[in-house]
């Protein structure tokens, strides 16, 4: 749910701040609900995804607007398998080597949350314009 407008620049930062964390995280957790029929086949924890969900977004750089470009192009990444952090995790990380059994999962687990994330997005922004038309004042004739 959207907060209630906010009063100044500041509050609205930190609305935007905080609408964007719900998004990703509420995405993050779906995704993993849409990948229930084959995921423990593919994989045998999730220490490996909650390590992907910092360094796509937590790490992701300072403000919240970086944070979501950095997740949506290292997920694009992910999906081409060409990530090169995921690479690097498969080839040196002990959660990854033990957890992953299969590294296409990986890809099809971050198509799963982009196409989640860009939902979620699309909603808080479809909330919000009819939040502006709501409270839009139209002009009376005199």
């Amino acid at each position: 749910m959207l907060n209630p407008e906010p009063e100044s620049r500041f509050d609205k930062m930190l609305v935007d701040a905080r609408d964007q964390r719900t998004a990703v995280n509420r995405s993050f957790m779906q995704a993993r609900e849409d990948c229930q029929e084959w995921f423990c086949k593919k994989f045998l924890g999730s220490k490996w995804r909650m390590k992907t969900f910092d360094a796509f977004y937590t790490n992701g750089g300072k403000g919240s607007a970086s944070r979501l470009a950095h997740l949506r192009k290292s997920l694009d990444e992910a999906i081409k398998g060409k990530n090169e952090w995921i690479t690097t995790s498969l080839e040196s990380d002990q959660d990854f080597k033990r957890e992953v059994l299969d590294k296409d999962g990986i890809g099809t687990f971050a198509d799963k949350w982009l196409a989640r994330l860009e939902a979620e997005m699309g909603t808080i922004t479809a909330k919000r314009l009819a939040s502006c038309e709501t409270n839009r004042t139209v002009p009376s004739n005199p």
